[in-house]
């Protein structure tokens, strides 16, 4: 404050303060509202504001925009730690900076989402041309980003791609968040395909996500109304005597008819309801042990599939939720097998833990699908496992094939020598069961000796103590 002497004696009083803190929060506030806290790239806001104006420009030519999906990403957190993943991030954040152009946009959407926006400037006429120009612009960023990510050495040697949808301004829309809509319709669609798919929006692909939602809100119905059931696929041995059940999933909708297990269980992972939908199977087959215990029945060893994602962080987390189980349905431990996937026994951070936190409490269990993905002696030896079962895919190509009875005699030698059950799924021929018998192999489950059964008939089957050879 100070005060200033006037001609003729007027005094004038000002006040004065320092606005430099004042707009360091203002700017504070424009970067947390405009720009991504990780990469300091734009955030979907920023992306937004500026393809509207973009969009607007005078003579604006086409524009691609690329949404972009890393595959795998997730289990990368998982493996290596939060840390890492968020060092892949900015990875591929300088990554994208380094590809685009000038008047290219780069943005964060969020988690292991990216936008680019590439702006056109030559004249291209047509739709085949723009998809042209599309993949070739997807081909030389894949081989930027293969380059770059080894070179950062953040996750070691593992593979890293991406999925992408993309649309085309002004084709399939004259607004930003149409053409982000149309681009993320794309990608929902691409995820279905396979990992590192690339796919431009058709309109019919609105119509397919359409239903896609329409059935994930049936199946989101269907858990809490109590329209889900198990069935009980038997597992003997090559007489036909019991060895044991797994418990297999059923949705029957009044709209949707039969659904396919493949198909929601898929669409569970997607939209998370794996989560609630994986500890309703577990409540349902403990309790159904236990509702044969109480009849005076010898129900044999349950198996229970276990999704990877499962074992992410969840309230309760996957091993308290089964030790409530066992407790509150006062199950023998080793009546409950749980089966695992192969990426479950990769070296990744928790899992490891998780599941052998899962064998303290005394249940079984099994590694499912063995052959298909990443199993080496050392790791099937450091988890405490009791069985491996072999996928069904060698199984199918066991006469006829050269390699496929290799595959399995191999598989049948790492479980004996680890002292573990090993067990062929998928067994539907005589065929496949003589080949199997001469390669040594001794617990058997498929549509060969039964099909899935529903709880009745299988209990019908546990009472009757009948073997299951065909005759």
């Amino acid at each position: 404050m100070r005060r200033l002497e006037l001609d003729g004696g007027q005094r004038l009083l000002l006040c004065a303060r320092d606005v430099s803190e004042a707009r360091r929060y203002e700017d504070r506030l424009r970067s947390l509202a405009y720009e991504d806290q990780l990469t300091h790239l734009p955030n979907r806001a920023a992306a937004l504001a500026w393809m509207e104006a973009h969009l607007q420009r005078p003579g604006q030519g086409p524009q691609l925009l690329f949404w972009l999906d890393l595959d795998g990403f997730g289990r990368i957190n998982l493996s290596f730690g939060r840390q890492a993943g968020d060092a892949l991030l900015l990875t591929v954040a300088e990554g994208l900076r380094q590809f685009s152009a000038p008047q290219d946009l780069v943005a964060r959407l969020g988690s292991d989402e990216f936008l680019l926006v590439r702006s056109l400037t030559g004249a291209l006429h047509g739709w085949l041309a723009l998809q042209r120009e599309a993949e070739a612009t997807l081909s030389d960023l894949r081989a930027h980003l293969a380059r770059l990510i080894p070179e950062a050495q953040v996750v070691g040697p593992w593979p890293l791609g991406f999925s992408a949808g993309y649309s085309v301004a002004p084709l399939h829309g004259h607004h930003a968040d149409a053409l982000l809509e149309a681009a993320a319709t794309a990608l929902s669609r691409a995820r279905l395909v396979a990992p590192g798919t690339a796919l431009a929006y058709r309109p019919t692909y609105t119509t397919s996500l359409r239903r896609q939602v329409a059935l994930e809100l049936s199946l989101r119905q269907a858990l809490e109304n109590g329209h889900l059931r198990l069935v009980y696929q038997p597992q003997c041995s090559a007489q036909g005597d019991l060895l044991g059940a797994e418990a297999l999933l059923r949705w029957e909708d009044p709209e949707h008819g039969t659904v396919s297990p493949a198909r929601f269980i898929a669409l569970a992972e997607r939209s998370n309801l794996i989560h609630p939908l994986g500890e309703w199977v577990l409540q349902q087959a403990c309790r159904q042990l236990r509702l044969w215990l109480d009849a005076d029945l010898q129900p044999p060893r349950l198996a229970v599939n276990l999704s990877p994602r499962q074992f992410e962080v969840t309230v309760p987390p996957l091993v308290e939720q089964v030790r409530v189980l066992l407790e509150r349905y006062q199950l023998p431990r080793d009546l409950l097998e749980l089966e695992i996937t192969e990426s479950c026994i990769l070296p990744t951070q928790g899992v490891s833990a998780q599941v052998k936190a899962l064998a303290d409490l005394g249940v079984l269990l099994a590694l499912d699908d063995f052959g298909t993905g990443y199993s080496s002696l050392s790791a099937l030896n450091r988890l405490p496992l009791h069985k491996l079962k072999i996928d069904r895919s060698f199984i199918q190509h066991l006469v006829g094939s050269d390699s496929a009875p290799t595959i399995v005699r191999t598989a049948l030698a790492m479980g004996r020598g680890l002292g573990l059950e090993v067990l062929a799924e998928g067994l539907e021929t005589p065929g496949q069961l003589e080949v199997l018998q001469s390669l040594g192999c001794d617990a058997y489950q498929g549509y060969w000796f039964s099909p899935p059964l529903e709880v009745d008939a299988f209990t019908a089957l546990m009472a009757s103590s009948r073997s299951l050879r065909q005759g």
